[in-house]
């Protein structure tokens, strides 16, 4: 199972940690490879599932009725790549992979998350956030330029109109900002997690609406409306203009099962720009 299914990438994330250093390398491991466990009744992880490999870094493969959890590369390549090829049991011949890398960039901790399906019989697969990636958001501390990446909204008031502008405008911020109007948006909570780790989510509240939209038309030319995606920068300047939504399209039962998915494939590349110049440490 893995190598002869043709595999379609359905999201892909790259996250640097604000921590950096052998602990939280191995936290962030060990996250992703607790993921993979069952739990017994108690609510713990049975770890016994795992090879003795699995707690010094070191390359493994394990097989269970679920799937395959590998371990590609231990943390001797300096890139930590684990697989899980999980069977879907309502889909005869799905099957979900994921793809984990924990590494060194030289300057921070590297994360990255990548899911992929052979679809078998069904074609159709929604974009829909991994749970390991919420954990990861939750412990690793990650960031997007200066910015964490959270599982939850961020409320923009008045006093925050500036830092928001700083965000809209900061060249190294590679996560698109979904602007959300609280009166037409009641749904902000639920979208961030679902969005976690592909955009921010932010609320306007109701005293900065104004200010934010006369600043965004001034500096950054774009309209806000009651829903309004912005581009990370370099995909603005390659034409991806800013997207908005007026409060009736919100109201649409398809918009946001729709503009989540979307926003998901959006992340989606190919696996060299997942993994980007630690491509290099790639073992052939």
């Amino acid at each position: 199972m893995g190598d002869v299914e043709q595999f379609y990438p359905l999201h892909q994330i790259r996250l640097r940690s604000r921590n950096h250093g052998v602990d939280s390398r191995a936290l962030a491991r060990e996250i992703a490879l607790r993921w993979t466990l069952p739990r017994r009744s108690d609510g713990s992880f049975n770890w016994g599932m795992l090879p003795p490999a699995a707690a010094i870094g070191a390359p493994f493969t394990t097989k269970s009725t679920r799937g395959t959890v590998s371990v590609l590369q231990g943390i001797d390549t300096g890139m930590w790549l684990m697989r899980r090829d999980g069977i879907d049991p309502k889909v005869k011949g799905r099957i979900w992979r994921h793809e984990i890398f924990v590494a060194d960039d030289g300057i921070a901790d590297v994360i990255g998350v990548r899911l992929s399906a052979a679809f078998g019989r069904n074609m159709i697969a929604s974009a829909q956030r991994s749970a390991v990636v919420a954990s990861i958001l939750n412990n690793c501390a990650c960031l997007d330029d200066r910015t964490q990446v959270q599982t939850k909204p961020r409320t923009v008031t008045i006093y925050d109109v500036g830092p928001l502008m700083e965000l809209l405008a900061a060249p190294g911020r590679r996560l698109p900002v979904l602007l959300l109007d609280p009166q037409t948006s009641p749904e902000a909570w639920h979208v961030a997690n679902s969005l976690a780790g592909f955009a921010h989510v932010l609320t306007i509240m109701p005293d900065a609406l104004t200010t934010v939209g006369h600043y965004a038309a001034k500096e950054l030319g774009m309209h806000i409306d009651a829903v309004t995606l912005c581009w990370p920068v370099p995909e603005a300047t390659g034409h991806a203009a800013p997207a908005h939504w007026n409060s009736a399209q919100v109201k649409d039962a398809a918009f946001w099962p729709e503009t989540v998915s979307g926003i998901i494939r959006s992340s989606v590349g190919t696996r060299e720009s997942w993994l980007g110049s630690l491509a290099s440490k790639l073992v052939s």
